[in-house]
């Protein structure tokens, strides 16, 4: 049982890791074919720049975050398919 878990979360990441790298030209187009990170910190106070800076971040953020959750979904989609209880 604990083999299976292990093989499929092996599986399950290295295929998360397969769609990040797939994502990578977009998220580098995204990164430096834009102007927000030239341009962020020129306003004052609540402005458009202040936005860009929110957007540059929150994308930055879910670059780190979506692959960390898919890791996390991963882990317990191996468990449960392995341990599932077929006299419920």
């Amino acid at each position: 049982m604990a083999v299976a878990i292990i093989l499929l979360f092996v599986v399950s990441v290295f295929s998360v890791g397969m769609a990040i790298i797939v994502f990578q030209p977009a998220i580098f187009d995204l990164s430096y074919n834009t102007t927000f990170w030239e341009k962020c910190n020129d306003g004052v106070g609540v402005t458009i720049n202040t936005q860009l800076c929110v957007q540059r971040d929150s994308l930055y953020a879910g670059t780190i975050a979506i692959p960390i959750f898919m890791i996390a979904i991963a882990a317990v989609w191996a468990y449960l398919a392995v341990n599932r209880r077929d006299d419920l």
